[in-house]
């Protein structure tokens, strides 16, 4: 008989103990939080029996029936940072399973000082298309990136070459986030990397310099260009001082009176560009080529063919769209016969393409 008034005596105990053992909290998405930052914070917890549940910030658990029935399994609670006081906030879940009353309980701190402040170097239009991405903030407990998915910074975040979008922002000891910084990261076009061959035909008129100017002033013709990119074989960094190859043939024709004359030259030499426009594809362009050339004279009864040297300078802007260009550039030229030193400076509007 005492043993069963026990057992009885003991029942509400044994109950308490068992809620006790059958609910706990799994995890708090932010222990501290801030009107400024993060607004809420969410508290998982878990109950291994069906059972009501009340929640109290700051208050004790009443000792009355009553509150939100759920079933064993995991639970989720919401927590705005407008229902909680400055500084520590006590949290209780309050428990009644079959008349035993428990409570589990977690602390969570508001706080309402400014956000940490973030920052990159370098910024966008300081990023040559290689450098690593280095984060900065002012009162931060932690910085979070996200490229492709979102990462607790830990150092130098390496971009792609073609550049990606980056976006970041620092969390405070207490919860408060600063503002998400979004930035697009592209090399400029000054450091971006030719590598691709292209071929371009260029259609030119020229005037001659010097003595035969009176004897042939002027003519036309066309040129016929293969470029290589020296970052095909490079692995440097993009630098203006690094050249291309240039190399090119065509006709120029000169005629006056009865008197006509046919170059074909045969050139090659280093092709160097400049970008200066850090979002605008547009380059200028210089080469020097040296070469031979084919030279056929006709002035009446007179006809004479020769091979000799000659050399081209060229100077000018490229335009680039897709796979296409439009090239507008000076042309100095010069041909060495034994007798006469023939030159010329005239202009050419080509057009591009991209081959590999």
């Amino acid at each position: 008989m005492l043993k069963r008034v026990a057992k009885l005596l003991c029942l509400p105990l044994l109950a308490a103990l068992e809620t006790l053992a059958a609910a706990n909290i799994k995890e708090i998405s932010h222990a501290e939080i801030s009107p400024d930052g993060f607004k809420e914070s969410v508290i998982t917890w878990e109950s291994q029996i069906s059972l009501n549940y009340l929640l109290r910030i700051n208050e004790n658990c009443p000792r009355a029936a009553g509150g939100v029935a759920v079933d064993a399994g995991k639970h989720e609670i919401v927590i705005q940072a407008r229902d909680l006081k400055p500084g520590k906030n006590e949290i209780r879940i309050c428990l009644d399973e079959r008349g035993a009353f428990n409570e589990i309980m977690t602390a969570i701190y508001r706080e309402d000082s400014p956000p940490p402040a973030v920052s990159a170097m370098p910024e966008p239009q300081d990023w040559n298309g290689s450098d690593a991405i280095l984060l900065n903030c002012t009162g931060c407990s932690g910085i979070y990136y996200k490229t492709e998915s979102e990462k607790k910074y830990s150092g130098p975040i390496a971009l792609p070459a073609d550049g990606a979008k980056l976006s970041f922002y620092g969390l405070s000891a207490a919860g408060v986030r600063s503002v998400v910084q979004m930035f697009t990261y592209e090399p400029s076009e000054a450091s971006k990397p030719w590598k691709n061959a292209r071929t371009n035909l260029s259609p030119l008129v020229t005037s001659t310099l010097g003595g035969m100017r009176d004897v042939l002033p002027s003519g036309y013709g066309a040129m016929l260009s293969y470029e290589q990119g020296p970052d095909a074989m490079l692995s440097l960094t993009r630098a203006w001082y690094i050249p291309g190859l240039k190399a090119e043939t065509g006709f120029v024709y000169l005629s006056k009176s009865g008197s006509h004359e046919l170059l074909v030259p045969l050139n090659a030499g280093p092709l160097w560009e400049v970008a200066p426009f850090r979002r605008h594809a547009g380059r200028f362009f210089v080469a020097g080529m040296l070469g031979v050339a084919y030279i056929s004279a006709t002035a009446g009864n007179f006809s004479k063919s020769v091979v000799t040297t000659d050399a081209q300078l060229l100077g000018g802007y490229r335009l680039p769209w897709d796979v296409f260009a439009l090239r507008i550039a000076a042309r100095y030229s010069a041909y060495f016969d034994k007798s006469i030193t023939l030159s010329g400076l005239g202009g050419e509007i080509g057009f591009e393409y991209i081959l590999f």
